[in-house]
């Protein structure tokens, strides 16, 4: 779980039990290198810039195991684990692992401290955010294009297919202010014994509304994940996820428990229709005619959506 503090400007250090921190000295530069440019310099300037780079100006952030820094004039932070020293006889490995990519790794540097990417945006995970950052993230929000929802879900969803789960616990997602951009920041192996449930559209309300006890800010995220939903599983097929594994019965219910849904009649419809539609959609799916009835279910749950939404 990320633990967040009072910024605007935050970067991704990639792995779990890391605080953010802004750096506005770092952050405010011309970026010198394209990320490409900066990956295909020789080694000793890579191991340059990242040596100089380690110290406390361009400090982002520090966990209980690594330090994250800032790599000055790139899209790029090293993640240092126990203060680990990276001289240039360090090992630096171009090959990952599935997990390394979703988690945003680039690189391997030393014996396990690693080069990230870096992520411009407002977070929604500060446990103690401030009244006019919520703001900030209340009219973001409603600037996000429903598009931008349908993208995180896809995000998750690949995750989800190489066995990586959301921590959405941690509420670690970035909003760019600039591109309405929304990604998902820190991604856990799901265990082999104990493996969990992944529950996208409900982990990207929780990841965003964590420790915002808005009821309208709420309620412009449910708004816009519903219909995120809805907009993937109309597509004519490539579907991120199977039919099934769109949870929107459990999302419902969690709007019901932040009694964003009060009656009972509409909580039980919307259910029921949405059932309708994932039935319906698989029927699809299978080569079966039954468009009129899915437009007709799909119209019908958009209306109610957006009425109590």
């Amino acid at each position: 779980m990320l633990n967040g503090l009072n910024s605007n400007i935050y970067i991704y250090p990639g792995y779990n039990n890391y605080a953010y921190n802004s750096c506005p000295r770092t952050a405010s530069k011309n970026v010198a290198f394209t990320g490409r440019d900066f990956l295909t310099l020789p080694k000793d300037q890579i191991y340059e810039k990242i040596e100089k780079s380690i110290n406390d100006k361009n400090l982002l952030g520090e966990g209980k195991e690594a330090k994250v820094y800032r790599i000055e004039d790139t899209n790029y932070c090293v993640r240092l684990c126990d203060n680990e020293h990276i001289s240039r006889r360090a090992i630096l490995n171009f090959s990952l692992s599935e997990e390394d990519k979703i988690n945003h790794v680039v690189a391997h540097i030393g014996n396990s401290s690693s080069i990230i990417k870096y992520f411009y945006g407002i977070d929604a995970f500060a446990p103690d955010i401030k009244p006019i950052k919520q703001q900030k993230l209340k009219s973001l929000i409603k600037a996000v294009p429903i598009e931008s929802f349908q993208k995180l879900l896809a995000q998750i969803a690949h995750a989800k297919e190489k066995d990586m789960i959301f921590d959405c616990c941690g509420a670690n997602v970035i909003i760019n202010p600039k591109t309405k951009d929304i990604t998902a920041i820190d991604f856990y192996k799901n265990s082999p014994y104990e493996p969990e449930v992944v529950r996208p559209l409900s982990s990207i309300y929780s990841a965003l509304t964590t420790v915002i006890d808005d009821a309208d800010y709420k309620r412009s995220c449910a708004n816009k994940i519903l219909n995120a939903g809805i907009k993937e599983i109309s597509k004519p097929s490539d579907l991120c996820l199977p039919v099934w594994e769109f949870d929107f019965s459990n999302l419902l219910y969690k709007l019901k428990q932040d009694s964003l849904i009060e009656n009972n009649t509409y909580y039980t419809l919307m259910r029921n229709i949405f059932t309708d539609i994932q039935r319906l959609k698989g029927q699809e799916l299978r080569g079966q005619d039954v468009s009129i009835q899915l437009n007709g279910k799909l119209k019908v749950i958009k209306s109610l959506i957006n009425q109590l939404f």
